[in-house]
């Protein structure tokens, strides 16, 4: 129970992992390292008849594509990002 004599005190921040926990995420061109976290967060992870990997948060509001089949990816632009505010519109 908080009182008003009560003092906030905020968590200890955790520190970042270090770079070579993360490699995978700058070196890595394939989607697994990727879609494997996300299946472990309840994300739903579609592979398409193009191999184009579809990623969906449980709340639908977060989209994730690794779309190397896609026009864009002439441009290297392989991972898509969408999200959804509250309303349905688009950021």
């Amino acid at each position: 129970m908080l009182t008003t004599t009560t003092m906030f005190q905020p968590l200890a921040e955790l520190p970042p992992p270090a770079l070579g926990e993360r490699e995978w995420l700058l070196e890595c061109h394939c989607a697994r390292p990727v879609t494997d976290l996300l299946k472990d967060q309840g994300w739903d992870v579609v592979v398409d008849l193009d191999c184009n990997v579809h990623c969906s948060s449980p709340d639908r509001r977060v989209y994730v594509g690794f779309l190397p089949e896609s026009r864009e990816a002439a441009c290297s632009e392989l991972r898509h990002i969408h999200v959804t505010d509250n309303s349905g519109t688009g950021a």
